[in-house]
């Protein structure tokens, strides 16, 4: 009996080890004689476009549709690099739950794009391994390390890819700040034990790494052999392939603007490295589209958590600046008149509209002073008004303005300044005294306390720092070459929204 007992557990032994091993290969025959790996990192905990661009880009439905496209064209293989589930390494208390959701959601809808492997980065392990394992649990995807010898996340060290005439090793290496207790194998000694010294052509060698470009520079440099190198974490967006020697790198842009596509002909062995920017009108190429009416259902539950948290937080303190903006029609009514006619006037909507205004993420560039002392740290208190019982009211007759108003960036100027006219009449009405919402004056303009009695010139902000803290390379793009800021745009887009400097 015992006899039976061991043969049993051996074979039981064996089945185990070779579903192991299954795991880290896959026998493919591409479609019409190509095969792509298509990848994404740096999601941050992005599941759709807020609308806050001028053509948005990104949203995990836009992913799915452009994912059917080209899946009529080759086969495919989809990879994440890393930083994924979460915005930043740093969870705060009072947002963990939201944060939370969002990630569990997010790792449900990669399994549902079909994602095959996922290099985690130091935002994805904020919450810590443990949590890391729960939420990728029943997951069919993968953790792909090379450079960990061990680690409480369960993984695999390579994968290869069998294709007609073509092998593809994959490589996945982890930056070494992820935390936790893992055990690293030097970057040097693990390609030197995976990169066959003697490499055919039929062997690709394709490197993911969460390093940064500088050190996938180096690696290039130092391992001539690795055909392609796909980065992260740096988000230094390549528009071409950057090429060290004959080994191609290439990184894409953040929160899924931007997908990323190496594609194998197998006819010849070749491989080009294409962009694949996210539009919106792309979640329309699957219909119907799963992954759009889940997002839907998902975001007003995420609302919800996020109103919750907020309300616990501590009570909001009197705001020592920044009064309603209708204030200064008197002194000022040329400037906001101009104000008016700008999609800056009216940008706390876009939120609304997108159902996005209770995210922390995204106030803060759409409103005055969120998280400062003389503004306010909960979405409810974005505005003040004289009788407080009144706020319900308040915001649903201004929900009555917006109701058919359409996209704020693409609205007529008349039609912008007859709906920020009708707000601050409703700001009138009802007795407003700060109003937080929109970019309004004083972005540009600190105010003395004793404004307009203080016979000294408004100071004026540094303008150009304060833009660029919204107006970043995921959202302008179009303001940047080679992820450095062009000059000459800046100083265009500037002058757009710059105020009249007559008095009245």
């Amino acid at each position: 009996m015992k006899l039976k007992i061991n043969f049993l557990f051996l074979c039981l032994l064996l089945f185990s080890c070779n579903k192991q091993k299954e795991q880290n290969k896959i026998q493919l025959s591409g479609r019409n004689n190509s095969f792509s790996l298509v990848f994404s990192h740096n999601i941050n905990g992005e599941t759709q476009p807020c609308g806050c661009r001028h053509f948005p880009l990104g949203g995990l439905p836009q992913v799915a549709g452009l994912m059917h496209k080209l899946s009529l064209q080759s086969e495919l293989f989809y990879v994440d690099n890393g930083d994924t589930f979460y915005p930043n390494i740093f969870v705060p208390p009072h947002h963990h739950k939201s944060y939370q959701f969002i990630a569990t959601e997010i790792a449900g809808l990669l399994d549902k794009l079909n994602l095959k492997l996922i290099i985690p980065g130091e935002y994805d392990l904020a919450l810590g391994p443990e949590s890391f394992s729960e939420l990728i649990k029943n997951k069919k995807y993968q953790v792909l390390f090379s450079n960990i010898e061990s680690s409480s996340i369960p993984f695999i060290p390579e994968y290869q890819i069998e294709l007609p005439g073509m092998t593809l090793l994959l490589l996945g290496i982890a930056t070494t700040d992820l935390g936790g207790k893992f055990e690293f194998i030097e970057l040097s000694k693990v390609l030197k034990n995976k990169i066959p010294e003697k490499k055919n052509d039929n062997l690709k060698i394709i490197v993911f790494s969460h390093l940064g470009m500088t050190t996938d520079k180096k690696m290039a440099e130092d391992f001539p052999a690795i055909d392609w190198i796909v980065g992260s974490h740096t988000q230094s967006f390549t528009q071409a392939a950057e090429v060290v020697g004959k080994t191609k790198i290439v990184q894409v842009l953040s929160k899924n603007h931007y997908l990323g596509e190496i594609k194998f002909d197998l006819t010849n062995g070749q491989s080009q490295f294409a962009l694949h920017e996210v539009r919106d009108e792309l979640k329309n190429e699957l219909n119907p589209n799963p992954l759009a009416e889940l997002l839907v259902k998902h975001h007003e539950a995420l609302k919800e958590i996020q109103k919750e948290e907020q309300l616990k937080m501590m009570p909001e303190q009197a705001p020592k600046a920044a009064p309603a903006i209708s204030s200064c029609v008197e002194c000022h009514q040329k400037q906001v008149e101009f104000w008016q006619s700008t999609a800056h006037a009216l940008a706390f909507q876009t939120l609304v509209k997108n159902n996005k205004d209770y995210d922390p993420q995204c106030i803060g560039c759409h409103s005055l002073h969120f998280g400062k002392p003389t503004g306010f740290s909960k979405r409810d208190d974005i505005v003040k008004l004289k009788e407080e019982n009144q706020t319900k009211a308040y915001w649903a007759e201004l929900e009555t303005s917006f109701k058919n108003a359409g996209s704020i960036r693409e609205m007529k100027t008349k039609q912008r300044v007859d709906l920020n006219q009708r707000w601050m009449k409703l700001d009138q009405k009802f007795e407003v005294t700060h109003n937080f919402a929109n970019i309004q004056c004083f972005h540009c303009h600190n105010v003395a306390s004793d404004h307009p009695f203080n016979t000294e010139p408004m100071p004026r902000m540094e303008h150009k720092s304060e833009c660029l803290k919204c107006h970043t390379t995921d959202q302008s793009i179009h303001w940047y070459k080679s992820q450095q800021l062009d000059e000459k745009i800046f100083h265009e887009k500037l002058k757009s929204v710059t105020c009249p400097k007559d008095a009245k």
